[in-house]
């Protein structure tokens, strides 16, 4: 199944924007960050104990979004949307999912953006070998990855 996300850039590499999660591969396995920035930021739910992510009762797993923003506004905090495939454990709410897992399949540029912001997001697609693809087709390049999550699913 596919998602929609935003991170970071940051040395080369991609960082959760809410929790100091930083991608290092292409593939990103969920785990409990139980006292992430994202949990003091967002006051949301965490569970004391341990277990396997995403639960329904805490805020944890691997975020994306149904469908992309339609232009980002942020490009200057250095932000990149993508696209990814999820799988395993699957927490379905209004606006995005939480995942088990997660692979990044591409990441979107802009030529209107400026070159230092698109160099980087260029480096940081060639260093994990992903597609780069424009922002304006993050959804129709979706398709190419998987299908998304029915809308019978979509609380």
């Amino acid at each position: 199944m596919i998602g929609f996300r935003k991170w970071r850039i940051e040395d080369r590499h991609l960082s959760s924007p809410y929790a100091r999660v930083r991608w290092r591969e292409r593939e990103m396995h969920a785990r409990c960050h139980r006292h992430s920035f994202a949990s003091a930021r967002f006051d949301r739910r965490a569970l004391e104990e341990e277990h396997e992510a995403p639960h329904p009762n805490c805020n944890c797993g691997i975020y994306a979004y149904y469908e992309p923003h339609a232009r980002p506004r942020a490009i200057y905090v250095r932000l990149a949307w993508g696209i990814v495939t999820l799988w395993g454990r699957i927490e379905a709410h209004g606006n995005g999912m939480r995942a088990e897992h997660a692979r990044v399949e591409a990441l979107a540029s802009s030529p209107e953006w400026p070159r230092v912001y698109r160099q980087g997001v260029e480096r940081v697609a060639a260093e994990l070998g992903i597609d780069l693809v424009r922002h304006t087709e993050l959804e129709w390049a979706a398709g190419e990855y998987g299908g998304r999550l029915p809308d019978s699913l979509v609380p």
